[in-house]
Order: C-alpha cells, then sequence, then structure tokens
C-alpha cells in the first residue's frame, strides 16, 4: 500500500482556500469556469479542468466533462483502487475455476 492517496489528501486540505468556495463545476458554463479560473491558480485544488469525451462509434457526438483538480485525483484513485481489487481478487481465486 503506498502512502500516496494519504499525502496526496493532506497537501489539498492544507492548500484549499477557505475564502474560495468550492464550485460545482456541472452548473457552470465554460465562460464561468474560465473567470473562476483566473481567480485560483493552477496548483489550486479547486482549479477546474474539462475534457471532451467523444461517443462511441460516433465522431461528432460527444459532451464535456468538467471536474476540480480534487474530483479528477479522486475519481482516479477510485478508479486505480477499483482495478487493483479486481486484479487480486482474479490472483486469489486463479485455478479455482470449475472445481
Amino acid at each position: 500500500m503506498t502512502l500516496f492517496p494519504v499525502i496526496l489528501a493532506a497537501a489539498i486540505a492544507r492548500t484549499a482556500s477557505p475564502s474560495v468556495p468550492e464550485p460545482d463545476p456541472s452548473h457552470m458554463s465554460l465562460k464561468e469556469i474560465r473567470a473562476f479560473n483566473k481567480t485560483v491558480g493552477k496548483d489550486h485544488p479547486y482549479f477546474i479542468r474539462c475534457r471532451r469525451d467523444v461517443e462511441i462509434g460516433s465522431v461528432a457526438k460527444a459532451h464535456t466533462v468538467c471536474r476540480t483538480k480534487r474530483d479528477w485525483a479522486r475519481a482516479d484513485d477510485d478508479g486505480n483502487r477499483a482495478a487493483r481489487d479486481t486484479v487480486r481478487l482474479m490472483n486469489e481465486t486463479a485455478g479455482q475455476v470449475g472445481s
């Protein structure tokens, strides 16, 4: 087990400024997101990053997903944890199929 998620969470908690309220990017326009990002630095946990997801099987259909850096890090950690748990479970049950 690594200490990276614990250290990351502590660093985010320490750098979060109480004077800046946590934004809700899902209810903000891209113009509002750009204006908000100008008030916080790129290293701030509330800095909003957006990603364009293209629908599978289509070149034209896409939607934009915007989250704070903190939310992206949390989603990455959750995905990595799920992948590690899946691999661990597969290794623990290897050779037990059909017996």
